[in-house]
């Protein structure tokens, strides 16, 4: 095996060390599912899921494993992780899929005129090209506009702290990485970031906790999980 082959391998290995009898280092945490050691809280810089896949809250991809991983001890009998944007959580893939769109039937096309009548054509072209400048100069006065970047009830939030970048339109009242308020200006919460979480929403704006991670117990006020 040569050199490059064996750091591959090592890099691959790197999320996760198989468990030796059940015992795992300091920081780490055994995963039954998988019988293996994971880092208590996740990997520190967590990669991309592949194309057409994504990872529930408070877990990340694992190339080594090949599906999502936990940041926390799972605790006794949990609920199905939460997903994002209505994707469907898969227990055999661990993972989360995309949502199935049913197809729409297209609508059967109109005939531009009477067959065999030359006149008719002749008018519904000149119609058409009416319509598609009228339709053109709309457009143009559309985009000098100074036009909302998001339908009424949605905030853009940018992606990043950077100014002049790209930005997405959410639902602070129910969005988990912008509750209340975009996390990139400062505002809100995200309730995924909250320690020890393992099922978590938002409601009106507030991070609610459902579950809190095996090793964690609910705090009096329901805003955080304090270790046992």
């Amino acid at each position: 095996m040569t050199l490059i082959s064996r750091i591959l391998l090592l890099a691959l290995a790197v999320p996760f060390v198989l468990a030796d009898g059940g015992n795992c280092g300091g920081g780490q945490f055994k995963w039954s599912r998988k019988d293996c050691c994971l880092p208590n809280g996740g990997p520190s810089t967590p990669p991309s899921p592949p194309s057409g896949k994504d990872c529930p809250s408070n877990w990340s991809w694992n190339h080594g494993l090949g599906c999502c991983a936990p940041h926390q001890q799972p605790p006794s009998n949990p609920p199905p992780p939460q997903c994002h944007n209505g994707w469907n959580w898969s227990d055999n893939s661990l993972c989360c899929n995309p949502p199935t769109t049913p197809s729409t039937p297209s609508k059967p096309s109109t005939p531009s005129g009477k067959p065999g009548d030359c006149d008719d054509d002749k008018n519904n072209g000149q119609n058409n090209g009416q319509k598609h400048k009228r339709l053109a100069a709309e457009k143009r006065q559309n985009r000098s506009r100074n036009v909302a970047p998001c339908p009424k009830g949605l905030s853009a939030c940018p992606v990043s702290s950077l100014i002049g970048g790209d930005y997405e339109c959410v639902n602070t009242l129910e969005d988990l990485d912008n509750c209340g308020g975009c996390a990139t200006l400062g505002e809100g919460q995200n309730c995924n970031a909250i320690f020890g979480v393992w099922n978590v929403g938002c409601e009106q704006s507030a991070c609610k906790i459902y579950t809190c991670a095996d090793g964690y117990t609910l705090s009096q006020d329901e805003k955080s999980c304090h270790p046992l």
